[in-house]
Parts: C-alpha cells; sequence; structure tokens
C-alpha cells in the first residue's frame, strides 16, 4: 500500500490503479442491475413495427461502456436504475489515520504526474462504468480540500471528463 500506517487498506482493491479501475467498474456495473420497465417492449412494439425484438431477462440488456463518462448512461437512456453506485472518496485517500494527523486534515503532497498517473484513472473508470455520483474526500491535494477543490471537481470532474452525475460532499458531525 502507499502509506503503510492508513487504517483502511484491507478496504481497498490495491494500488494498482489498472486493476482497481477494472474492479470498480465491474462493481458498478453489478450493482446498478439496469432492467427494462414494465410494458416498455410493448410500448415500443405500438410505436414501431421495426421493433420486433423479443423481451430480454438480462440486467445487462443495452448497457454499453465506452471511453465517455456519460457513454453509459446513452446505452442505458431508457431503462430504470435499480441501485446508484457512488465513487469515493475522490479523489486522494489515503493518509495516515492516527495522532498527530488524522483523516480529516491530511493533505496529501503529490505532483500532477502522481494524480493522473495513480489516482485520477481508477475513478474515470469507474465513473465511466456509469455511476450515479461522486463523493469528495475528507482530504486535500497540495494544501486544498477535495470538497473545495476547483481544479478536481469542476475542471476534471465536468470540464474534462464530462461527469453529469451528482458530486457529494461528506458531512461532518
Amino acid at each position: 500500500m502507499r502509506h503503510p500506517f492508513w487504517g483502511r487498506n484491507g478496504e481497498t482493491y490495491g494500488e494498482d490503479p489498472y486493476l482497481t479501475g477494472e474492479l470498480a467498474a465491474a462493481f458498478v456495473r453489478g450493482l446498478a442491475g439496469y432492467r427494462r420497465p414494465r410494458g416498455y417492449y410493448m410500448l415500443k412494439q405500438s410505436q414501431s413495427s421495426l421493433d420486433s425484438h423479443a423481451p430480454q431477462d438480462s440486467i445487462m440488456d443495452g448497457m454499453t461502456v465506452g471511453d465517455g463518462i456519460n457513454e453509459a448512461r446513452r446505452g442505458i437512456s431508457e431503462q430504470v436504475l435499480l441501485a446508484s453506485a457512488t465513487c469515493k472518496h475522490f479523489a486522494i485517500h489515503n493518509g495516515p489515520e492516527d495522532y498527530p494527523v488524522s483523516r480529516l486534515s491530511f493533505q496529501a503532497n503529490v505532483t500532477l504526474t502522481d494524480v493522473w498517473l495513480t489516482y485520477l484513472p481508477a475513478f474515470y473508470k469507474c465513473l465511466s462504468a456509469g455511476a450515479a455520483g461522486g463523493m469528495c474526500a475528507y482530504s486535500g491535494i497540495n494544501g486544498t480540500p477535495d470538497c473545495v477543490n476547483k481544479w478536481l471537481l469542476k475542471d476534471v470532474l465536468r470540464k474534462q471528463w464530462d461527469f453529469q452525475g451528482e458530486s457529494k460532499g461528506l458531512s461532518l458531525k
């Protein structure tokens, strides 16, 4: 693991961005369980005589995963989302969780190269699999808390990745 004192190492898929992304994407697709709404095929057949396929029972019927964040949503626009996946904790959340530093105040000091090659690929894969939302981390990147990081939430998530799902902040009690 990237930091041996992080108390949640056992809860992760590991430190390999590719493997983590693939497993997260599979989890999102499996959890979502997209299905056609009741009566969908009757409505479609009455609208078009060309649509003559029989109902499919496959959970993944019609869902495609492509390079864009919203590609999966385009393939399921006429389906019902049975459960909603959220990719968290966006984007760097693996620091020490013990005195004098806690996960509520941890600041990751990382280079942009490390951010792009190590931390962001798994989130991109998770979100592009059709996750309904993303949740920012308590921690921060280079002095800026993740939940108010304009570069991370607006420039990367919304503009570069074209993510249109929900972006949540963690609630502090």
